[in-house]
């Protein structure tokens, strides 16, 4: 009886043994399960942030050219409208009454000197221009008076 109480003692110790390395393996489990939960949820966030990221990046590029494409359709709306129509579809310059009517001529035509000389070049150009349509013995346009008219 004696040899069956310390056999059944050993076998409780044996198990005591086993429980208390099961609960060390269950607990090094349990924290491996936590870690590859973390890692998880860690991947979870910078997959989100890669693609949101990626989306950002579309959204702006997406806007960089609608931008861009506003701006183009914006000079080329200006370009039409400072664009000088045909000649046949223009009155006679010595037909315009208004002053209005005048100016905006006057503006359609520097416009579209703008567009051929570039706009820092307009003021040199325009100068220029005067004075040789003046120099020109073709026009009457005359920037100095003549003896005859600098008499009167």
């Amino acid at each position: 009886m004696e040899s069956e109480k310390e056999s059944l003692r050993e076998a409780l110790r044996e198990m005591e043994m086993k429980l208390i390395y099961c609960k060390k393996e269950l607990t090094k489990e349990n924290e491996k399960h936590e870690n590859t939960t973390n890692m998880l949820i860690q991947m979870k966030l910078e997959m989100s942030e890669s693609v949101k990221t990626k989306t950002d990046a579309r959204v702006e590029r997406g806007l960089r050219h609608s931008t861009e494409r506003i701006l183009t359709l914006e000079q080329q709306l200006k370009e039409h409208e400072a664009q000088v129509t045909f000649p046949e579809n223009l009155k006679s310059y010595d037909l315009l009454v208004k002053k209005d009517t005048k100016v905006d001529r006057y503006l359609r035509v520097l416009s579209t000197i703008e567009k051929h000389v570039g706009p820092e070049n307009v003021n040199q150009f325009v100068r220029d221009f005067i004075n040789w349509v003046s120099d020109s013995p073709n026009y009457d346009f005359n920037l100095r008076l003549s003896p005859f008219q600098s008499f009167y």
